[in-house]
């Protein structure tokens, strides 16, 4: 869905495709960002990183709130995949970087696609 009122769910899919040698060791909370000049977040819990065997691909279908009083305009959209430590978190070194060769810009910690959501009120 490329538009979405405030305050109303909009599905977001996305495919996850693990190109390397292992899967993550530690768990990692994965955490769809929209953002604009007053952005938000939601976590996607029901799927575990760790059992992202190298070759597989995995599609991801979340539904995702958009908060009420989110101002209209276009939201960038990105996956950031944080260390869930508390004294990590926040710290973009320890943020797992996506491999995507086009369409994926690194920034702070967040991989931001090339996506964005229509907010209306």
């Amino acid at each position: 869905t490329e538009t979405a009122v405030a305050g109303e769910t909009v599905p977001v899919s996305l495919e996850l495709v693990n190109d390397g040698f292992a899967a993550p060791v530690n768990p990692r909370p994965l955490v769809l960002v929209f953002q604009d000049a007053a952005g938000f977040s939601r976590a996607v819990g029901e799927f575990d990183l760790r059992t992202l065997v190298p070759g597989q691909a995995v599609t991801l279908c979340v539904d995702v709130k958009v908060p009420a009083n989110a101002p209209p305009g276009n939201y960038r959209i990105g996956l950031q995949l944080a260390d869930p430590a508390p004294t990590l978190f926040d710290d973009p070194r320890q943020a797992i970087r996506l491999a995507n060769d086009t369409g994926v810009e690194w920034l702070d910690g967040i991989n931001w696609f090339d996506a964005t959501l229509s907010v209306t009120q």
